[in-house]
């Protein structure tokens, strides 16, 4: 006898699984197949699995021989590499790791984006390509921010200052092209990337500037359901914009947030609905000026932060936290730390994943429930995002 389940049972069923599995179940049944890719079906997933994050990272090794850039997706405290003293090889090991490489083909010339999925504790091995364009053969890969588990990624040619950028769902491997935007490029940039409910379309802000520290900008917001970007007028003449090599923008509360100062020390909002600034009071503990200190922002447990690092007192890493949004003294003290490190990244769990540097060559990450793991190798750059597994395909959205 057929049993017969009603649909919202099936429904709440399937959004709770891995997104692996529901790529496979679309082949069960075309009612299947259409419930997976409906957009209600993707939002009740992700929010469903808003505990299911991981660690998305890049690594790019010193030796230019290698010419090797690759990305890592897993759990936090689970990301390691061990030094095999019976070969002498550093191999890549880890506990539940889900692998995103970037592996340069000999035969083509070709940089591909590979995808592995390990069991605990095993060697590389299982390498499937991902759903990246073969005619383009980039020199500069990067992923600048990370949403509902989507990233941005900005790819570009040695002798070519034009990025070309991409939307890409690392786990159902699916990516499309981004429109270019209006503004000439500028030195540097940092972006993020929300979601209007009020319109139910994901918008991309940039944020263009010639140094860490500048007053001349250019901001552009990208609709992704309109497909064109807009020009945004700056918030305030004579405000500087404080940026460093690894910042992103901040998003929460519908807005995105960044550091500012002028004759104080603020933080910069911009609500994506409404397309309004506003200004986030800082403690007076935090001192953006102050030539030793490198700060930036980021978001815990939906609540703002933000963190310094003494760039010559080697070992002083502090992070503050807003309680009450927009309260200036709902600003505590969460972490301090003595070590040569910075902050990488912060889940919603509360977990704060650091990068440290031992000396030259050791590369520490140390989460806040005490777990560590080392990358015993140099690297050019690292840098990392928490992503959450998701169905939501960046070709509907564009």
């Amino acid at each position: 006898m057929d049993i017969h389940l009603p649909e919202e049972i099936v429904m709440d069923t399937l959004s709770r699984l891995p997104v692996q599995s529901l790529l496979r179940f679309k082949c069960v049944s075309k009612s299947w197949k259409k419930l997976i890719v409906e957009p209600y079906f993707t939002r009740k997933h992700l929010k469903n699995n808003q505990n299911s994050q991981k660690f998305l990272s890049c690594r790019r090794f010193l030796d230019p021989e290698d010419g090797v850039v690759s990305y890592y997706c897993s759990s936090l405290s689970s990301i390691q590499l061990i030094d095999d003293p019976e070969d002498g090889v550093v191999s890549n090991y880890c506990s539940s790791l889900s692998s995103i490489q970037l592996i340069d083909d000999p035969e083509d010339g070709v940089v591909s984006y590979c995808c592995s999925s390990l069991s605990s504790i095993q060697l590389i091995e299982s390498v499937q390509k991902l759903d990246y364009p073969s005619d383009f053969k980039p020199w500069h890969v990067k992923i600048y921010y990370c949403f509902d588990g989507l990233s941005i990624m900005g790819v570009s040619n040695y002798n070519e200052r034009d990025i070309i950028f991409f939307l890409w769902n690392p786990f159902t491997r699916e990516s499309v092209l981004l429109p270019n935007p209006k503004s000439p490029p500028k030195r540097n940039f940092v972006c993020g990337m929300g979601y209007d409910s009020t319109t139910n379309d994901y918008k991309v802000l940039k944020i263009g500037l010639d140094g860490n520290y500048d007053c001349n900008v250019s901001i552009e917001l990208l609709s992704l359901k309109k497909g064109s970007w807009s020009k945004i007028d700056e918030y305030s003449s004579g405000i500087f914009y404080l940026f460093n090599g690894r910042s992103c923008l901040a998003f929460v509360h519908g807005a995105f947030h960044w550091l500012g100062f002028s004759k104080k020390n603020f933080m910069i909002s911009f609500n994506i609905s409404n397309e309004v600034y506003g200004e986030i009071p800082l403690s007076e503990q935090m001192d953006l000026r102050a030539s030793n200190l490198m700060f930036d922002v980021s978001v815990l447990e939906g609540m703002l932060c933000v963190f310094s690092n003494d760039i010559y007192r080697w070992g002083h890493f502090i992070l503050w936290q807003m309680k009450d949004y927009g309260v200036e003294a709902s600003w505590i003290n969460l972490i301090t730390v003595q070590c040569s490190g910075y902050i990488s990244t912060i889940s919603k769990k509360g977990e704060v994943l650091l990068c440290c540097i031992d000396g030259e060559s050791w590369i520490v990450f140390m989460t806040s429930n005490g777990q560590v793991g080392l990358w015993p190798q140099r690297c050019m750059t690292m840098g990392g995002f928490i992503s959450t597994e998701n169905l939501i395909s960046p070709k509907l959205l564009v």
